[in-house]
C-alpha cells in the first residue's frame, strides 16, 4: 500500500507541477527528481542562473504539491489508513524535494559561472549555441540554405508527398468506385486532379495537398505558380460547397458566373500588405492558417516551415546588405530609401516598416556591442529586445480580450431572436460595435509577435554566419543598423492607429481586386463563349 500510494503521490505531485513548468516522471523512474529538474549544460552564468532558479522553485512547488496531494490520493485508495500514509509521505516530499531543487539549482549555478569563460571566448570566435546539443558551433548560412531549402521537408524530404504518389488525382480515383458521376464541365475536378465522384474528403485532402505544393512560396523561381496556386483555390471554393458544386455540375461554369472569388491568403496580403514585405518577413502565420482553413499540420511541419521562412529571408537580408558590405553605402542609402518609401505606401506599411526597423536596429546593437565586449550595452539592446516582446504580447492579450468581450455581448443581445432576422442584426450590432477593427486589431497585434520573433531570428543567422569572415560581419551589423533606421524614418509607431479606417481602406482594396476578378472571369466567359458577346 505504501508503494502504492508513492507511486500515485508522485504522479500527483508531476500532474501539480505542469502549469508551473515541471515534467512527469518517465515511466518506471523512481525518482521523480531526474524528469523535475534540469541538469543539462548551461551556456552561461545567466542560463545557470535562470536554470538553478527554476530548480528550487519547482522543488519548492513540488514538496508543497505533494504535501497537499498524496494524503488525498491515499485517502481515495484506502481511506483513513491511505490518508495517514500519504500524509507521511507528503511530509517527506515537502522536506526532500525543496533541498533537492536547492541542490540542483546551486550546481547548475556553478555550472554556469564555470561555463560563463568558455561562452565569451566561444562567442568571440563566432561561434554560436546550440540549445538542443548543449554545445558550440560554427554557423554557416549558406549550409543551412543548401539543408532547408534542397534538402527536403520536415519529413526528411517526404513532405506532403508522403500522402501518396498519386497526387491529387489518387484521391479523386479512390473514390471512383462509387460508380461514376455524369456532370457538365470537369475543369474544375481536373484543376484538383480528382474525379465528379470525388467525395468531400477526397477534395479537402486533393486541394491541400496541391496547395501547399503550389504555394508561391515555395515556388519562388515559377512565374505561373500564383496563378495555378489561385486555380486550386478557386476550384476548392466550388467543389467544396454543396450548394454551388450541385449547380456547377448541372451547368457548368456558367451557373456560378456571378460567384467572385478571393482566397483567405490573397486576403490577408491585401489587408496587411504582407506580399510587399514578404522578402523580409516571409508569410505571416497568421496568413498560412487562414489559407489551411481547417487543416491539419503537425507541430513538427509549423516548425519545419518557420525554419524555412527565416532562413528564405535570412538569405535575401544578406543579399540586400551585400551592397554596404561592399562598401557602396551612399548608394546602399539611397536605395534603401527608395524602397522604404515604396512600401510605405501598403497596407500597415508605415507601421511594419516601423515594427521591422525596430527590430533591425536593436539586434545590430547587440551584436556590436558583444563583439566590443562592451556587457552594458549589449545587455541594454537585449532588455529592450525583452521589453517590446512583453509589450507586444501585453497588447495582443489586451486585443484579445476586448474581442472576445464585444463578441460575447452581441451574442448575449440576439439571443432568442429567430435565425432569419439573427443575420442581419449580428451584421448591425457588427458595424455598430466595431467588432471587425476590434478583430483587425486583435490580428495586427498577434502579426507583430510573430514579427518580432522571425526578425529576431533572421537577423542572429545574418550576423553569426561563420560562412563570411568577420569584418563582413560587422560591416553586415553596421548595414542593419543603417537599414533599420531608414526603416523607422519612414515609418511609423502603432501607439495611434486606427483599426477603423485601416480596415475601410483594406476593404476597399479588397473590393477592387475582387472587381478586377470578375473582370478575368467574364473575359474568360466571353473567350469560351464568343457567341454571346456577338449577340
Amino acid at each position: 500500500l505504501q508503494s502504492t500510494s508513492m507511486s500515485s503521490s508522485a504522479g500527483a505531485v508531476s500532474t501539480a507541477l505542469v502549469p508551473f513548468g515541471g515534467g512527469t516522471a518517465a515511466e518506471g523512474d523512481d525518482d521523480a527528481s531526474n524528469s523535475l529538474f534540469s541538469t543539462r549544460r548551461p551556456k552561461d552564468l545567466v542560463a545557470g542562473a535562470s536554470s538553478g532558479l527554476k530548480s528550487v522553485t519547482k522543488g519548492v512547488l513540488a514538496g508543497a504539491a505533494g504535501l497537499v496531494a498524496a494524503p488525498v490520493v491515499g485517502a481515495q485508495q484506502d481511506g483513513l489508513r491511505g490518508f495517514v500514509t500519504g500524509l507521511g509521505v507528503g511530509v517527506a516530499a515537502a522536506v526532500t524535494l525543496p533541498v533537492a531543487g536547492t541542490a540542483v539549482g546551486i550546481a547548475q549555478i556553478a555550472r554556469g559561472i564555470v561555463n560563463t569563460g568558455d561562452a565569451i571566448i566561444q562567442s568571440q570566435q563566432g561561434k554560436v549555441w546550440d540549445q538542443e546539443k548543449r554545445e558550440w558551433y560554427f554557423y554557416s548560412l549558406r549550409q543551412e540554405a543548401m539543408d532547408v531549402l534542397v534538402g527536403g521537408d520536415a519529413d526528411g524530404g517526404a513532405g506532403v508527398n508522403s500522402e501518396g504518389d498519386g497526387g491529387g488525382g489518387g484521391g479523386g480515383g479512390g473514390s471512383g468506385g462509387k460508380g461514376k458521376r455524369n456532370v457538365a464541365d470537369r475543369e474544375l475536378y481536373d484543376a484538383l486532379g480528382v474525379e465528379p465522384s470525388a467525395s468531400a474528403a477526397d477534395i479537402k485532402k486533393a486541394y491541400y495537398k496541391l496547395a501547399r505544393q503550389l504555394h508561391p512560396d515555395k515556388n519562388p523561381g515559377n512565374p505561373t505558380a500564383k496563378q495555378e496556386f489561385q486555380r486550386v483555390g478557386e476550384a476548392y471554393q466550388v467543389l467544396s460547397n454543396d450548394e454551388l458544386r450541385a449547380k456547377y455540375d448541372s451547368k457548368g461554369k456558367d451557373a456560378i458566373n456571378q460567384q467572385q472569388f478571393l482566397d483567405s491568403t490573397t486576403f490577408f496580403a491585401i489587408l496587411f500588405g504582407s506580399e510587399q514585405f514578404e522578402m523580409l518577413i516571409g508569410e505571416l502565420q497568421l496568413a498560412m492558417l487562414f489559407a489551411m482553413e481547417g487543416s491539419s499540420i503537425s507541430e513538427k511541419q509549423l516548425a519545419w516551415s518557420q525554419r524555412k521562412r527565416e532562413v528564405l529571408c535570412a538569405v535575401g537580408l544578406a543579399d540586400m546588405l551585400a551592397q554596404y558590405v561592399a562598401g557602396d553605402e551612399a548608394e546602399f542609402e539611397a536605395d534603401m530609401h527608395a524602397l522604404a518609401d515604396r512600401l510605405a505606401s501598403a497596407s500597415f506599411g508605415d507601421v511594419l516598416l516601423h515594427t521591422i526597423g525596430s527590430a533591425y536596429e536593436n539586434k545590430a546593437d547587440e551584436y556590436i556591442s558583444e563583439r566590443l565586449i562592451d556587457a552594458v550595452t549589449s545587455n541594454v539592446a537585449k532588455l529592450r529586445s525583452h521589453g517590446r516582446a512583453a509589450t507586444s504580447a501585453m497588447k495582443a492579450a489586451k486585443a484579445g480580450v476586448r474581442t472576445y468581450q464585444v463578441f460575447k455581448s452581441i451574442e448575449k443581445r440576439l439571443d432568442g431572436i429567430d435565425d432569419e432576422a439573427k443575420g442581419k442584426s449580428m451584421a448591425e450590432e457588427i458595424e455598430r460595435t466595431g467588432a471587425m477593427a476590434l478583430m483587425l486589431e486583435s490580428a495586427w497585434r498577434v502579426s507583430v509577435i510573430d514579427i518580432e520573433r522571425t526578425i529576431s531570428h533572421v537577423c542572429d543567422k545574418v550576423l553569426t554566419d561563420a560562412s563570411v569572415e568577420p569584418p563582413q560581419r560587422r560591416r553586415r551589423a553596421l548595414g542593419l543598423k543603417l537599414l533599420g533606421q531608414i526603416f523607422q524614418e519612414h515609418g511609423s509607431s502603432d501607439a495611434e492607429m486606427d483599426f477603423k479606417a485601416q480596415l475601410q481602406a483594406a476593404m476597399a482594396t479588397v473590393e477592387e481586386s475582387m472587381r478586377a476578378k470578375a473582370f478575368e472571369h467574364d473575359d474568360a466567359t466571353a473567350a469560351r463563349h464568343p457567341e454571346r458577346t456577338s449577340s
